[in-house]
């Protein structure tokens, strides 16, 4: 299990990434799961304009089905930490990765101590506290592309 803060403090840290790095996130598949409508088509958006391939739903079973709809596998998951429904961001971790095999993964949450958040011991899970900066993200997925 791997549970961190993930953080950027440098005073640069909305400098734009080198156009080589965001090269290197062209065709990526990175599921998204956001129940609010409008931070999920700014999470696409931003995703596709590096490259991305973004499979963004509001649930593990809406992200599951475009998946397999378009015939593809994930290699990074975003999941908000509070979801509408019953399904917490874990639990849609955990459902994708049941079907896909276990993936880098994300929790986006805006909670006071997202240390608190209870990690299950099989999962590897990076926490990103909100506001999460695009380039957060963007270091984030360089990070698990050079783990593939």
């Amino acid at each position: 299990m791997i549970v961190s803060r993930y953080a950027v403090t440098s005073e640069d840290d909305e400098a734009p990434l080198s156009a080589d790095s965001l090269e290197e996130l062209r065709g990526m598949v990175v599921v998204v799961i956001e129940d609010d409508a409008d931070v999920a088509e700014a999470m696409r958006t931003l995703l596709e304009d590096w490259g991305c391939r973004a499979a963004v739903g509001g649930d593990s079973a809406a992200a599951i089905a475009l998946l397999e709809s378009q015939g593809l596998a994930p290699d990074a998951i975003l999941a908000d930490w509070r979801l509408a429904g019953t399904e917490n961001g874990l639990q849609a971790i955990e459902r994708i990765g049941a079907r896909f095999g276990d993936k880098p993964a994300a929790i986006v949450t805006g909670e006071i101590n997202p240390a608190g958040l209870q990690v299950p011991e099989h999962l590897s899970v990076v926490v990103m506290q909100k506001p999460v900066r695009a380039r957060d993200i963007s270091e984030w997925l360089l990070l698990c592309k050079s783990m593939e």
